[in-house]
């Protein structure tokens, strides 16, 4: 509905979207997944207002349901859809390597720019990818890590519901590697981090992810990197700061 509004408003003042970006699964930093409802409005007004969607999808294969929502750009019928992976989350960091899909021409003109920065992605490092991706080893990959990340998702909602005051809300994602909360509007969490810092735990100010510098009450609490322990006792600690700020 907002999007539509926007899009409302800007034919209004003579002017065109030309592309949007959207993270459709598990959104860094909400967690949340795009419904395939709304993943079909989405398409009718990309079709309707005449504009591209680029659809990153980084933490697809991090996914902790059975079942995956279909991609914007498999749902695509238009050629309007660019979809962008990454090795990034799954395999290795380090190797900077991902792949896209997407309408022909625009395809050729970022492999231009890609040669025209950095002439191209290591071609060793891309062997590897092949190489491991090829064996199976990839799928075997994937499972193992579905499992390790699904026990630490869940411990960090096991922690929040257990310690966390009731001001506070949060998402629930079901996949990926994050969780959003929202504390009271007069507690801001810019000034809170260097308190949490103090309490030896850190998180994320929600205010880097807002382009106007709101979402001064929001953090981002990231489960991937810390042990199961660690996530109950760094929530902890950090509902202690919280609930010290609490009216």
């Amino acid at each position: 509905e907002e999007l539509k509004k926007k899009l409302e408003d800007l034919k209004k003042d003579g002017k065109k979207l030309k592309f949007l970006y959207t993270i459709s699964n598990f959104q860094n930093p909400a967690g949340v997944t795009l419904s395939l409802e709304r993943r079909k409005e989405v398409l009718a007004l990309a079709k309707e207002y005449d504009f591209l969607i680029i659809e990153d999808d980084p933490y697809h294969f991090i996914n902790f349901k059975d079942e995956d929502v279909p991609s914007l750009y498999s749902l695509d019928n238009d050629n309007r859809v660019v979809l962008l992976g990454t090795f990034s989350k799954i395999l290795s960091p380090g190797f900077r390597l991902g792949w896209i899909f997407g309408p022909e021409e625009i395809l050729q003109k970022i492999v231009l720019i890609k040669q025209a920065t950095d002439l191209c992605t290591s071609t060793f490092i891309q062997f590897i990818a092949y190489e491991y991706a090829i064996s199976g080893a990839l799928e075997k990959h994937f499972a193992e890590i579905k499992k390790i990340y699904k026990v630490k998702r869940d411990k960090i909602l096991e922690s929040l519901d257990k310690y966390f005051p009731k001001e506070v809300k949060w998402t629930h994602p079901e996949g990926g590697f994050f969780v959003f909360a929202y504390l009271p509007e007069y507690i801001n969490t810019d000034e809170l981090f260097y308190e949490a810092i103090k309490e030896n735990v850190a998180y994320v100010v929600g205010s880097a992810f807002y382009p106007d510098g709101s979402g001064t009450n929001t953090m981002r609490l990231s489960f991937c990197y810390p042990s199961v322990s660690d996530i109950e006792e760094g929530i902890k600690r950090l509902s202690k700061v919280i609930k010290n700020k609490l009216r």
